[in-house]
């Protein structure tokens, strides 16, 4: 009778593990679903963007920004500013899949793609593509026309030897 018992709670067990598993997959589908379309709605008129692209041209430069984990809205907007000062978009790309390093406290160089954040990097990239590239992108989106990327570039960033 014992072995029945367990053969029972075996079965039990395992068909728990089966639906915990596929609550999870699930899930964690319909967040990915839910995060592209955080992102998407982001990239399509996000008011907060275009306010830190029109500060980030003040005087009042330099500009904090910062989230409680920084790789959604403000890793998107490190990759707009970037984009600005005239960085390719695979290179902003490349810095916003970057793990946070001060995840890894013992290895401070490290330099780990954070692979869960590739279908929203991939994405930006599509729908900044689909507008024609990175500065007519930003020029539609936010109006960051040649000569504010100019005066951009002239402010944050030092002129090559």
């Amino acid at each position: 009778e014992p072995d029945e018992e367990s053969g029972n709670d075996a079965e039990l067990s395992s068909a728990f593990l089966r639906s915990e598993i596929e609550w999870l997959t699930r899930g964690k589908q319909e967040y990915r679903s839910g995060m592209k379309l955080t992102y998407l709605n982001m990239l399509c008129g996000c008011h907060a963007f275009g306010i830190l692209l029109e500060v980030i041209q003040t005087d009042c430069a330099p500009v904090l920004f910062h989230c409680a984990a920084g790789r959604d809205r403000s890793g998107l907007a490190a990759v707009l500013i970037l984009l600005a000062l005239g960085v390719s978009m695979k290179d902003a790309a490349d810095e916003y899949l970057m793990k946070d390093r001060s995840e890894c406290p013992d290895h401070p160089g490290t330099e780990e793609v954070n692979e869960e954040d590739l279908p929203y990097a991939e994405m930006t990239a599509d729908i900044i593509d689909s507008a024609g590239g990175a500065q007519a992108y930003l020029e539609k989106a936010y109006g960051l026309n040649d000569e504010k990327r100019r005066v951009l570039r002239n402010m944050y960033l030092e002129q090559a030897v």
